[in-house]
């Protein structure tokens, strides 16, 4: 406490008794010991106040600074996305693009298929049905012995 020691406080506690009366010095603690309350409690206001506007100032340039980094996030974001946009139209455009020759080169390679029959080659005429013919009668072979026919 302001650098005073125990034995300063002694000495001043010894001063204090002679110079005041023995009735008056409760009164005067109590005097000083407000005085002091007062005195640091005005102190502790008056650091919270500037701490808290220094700290609110802080605070508030931080969420300005956030505020003007998020807009700047968000338009970049935007030209992003319109750029993706755009590229997905055009992929859109060229696949459609695609599908459609596609179709087209089917309907004109079935188209000459067809053309490409020489005109001159009649389809071939249905064939004559022809009637089924009676399975021949087969008469069975001789049985022959493999062993007798290599005896004689």
């Amino acid at each position: 406490m302001f650098g005073v020691g125990t034995w300063e406080m002694v000495v001043i506690a010894i001063v204090a008794m002679l110079l005041f009366k023995p009735t008056e010095l409760p009164k005067m603690l109590r005097s000083a010991s407000r005085l002091w309350g007062q005195l640091r409690a005005t102190a502790d206001e008056f650091r919270d106040t500037i701490m808290t506007a220094d700290g609110v100032d802080e605070l508030t340039e931080m969420v300005r600074g956030t505020q003007a980094e998020l807009r700047g996030i968000e338009g970049e974001a935007r030209r992003e996305m319109m750029k993706a946009r755009a590229q997905m139209r055009r992929a859109q455009q060229k696949l459609a693009l695609t599908h459609k020759a596609r179709q087209e080169r089917e309907q004109a390679s079935s188209g000459t298929l067809r053309d490409a029959t020489p005109p001159a080659v009649a389809p071939a005429a249905p064939a004559a049905v022809a009637t089924p013919t009676p399975p021949a009668q087969v008469s069975p072979a001789p049985a022959t012995n493999d062993v007798n026919q290599g005896a004689a």
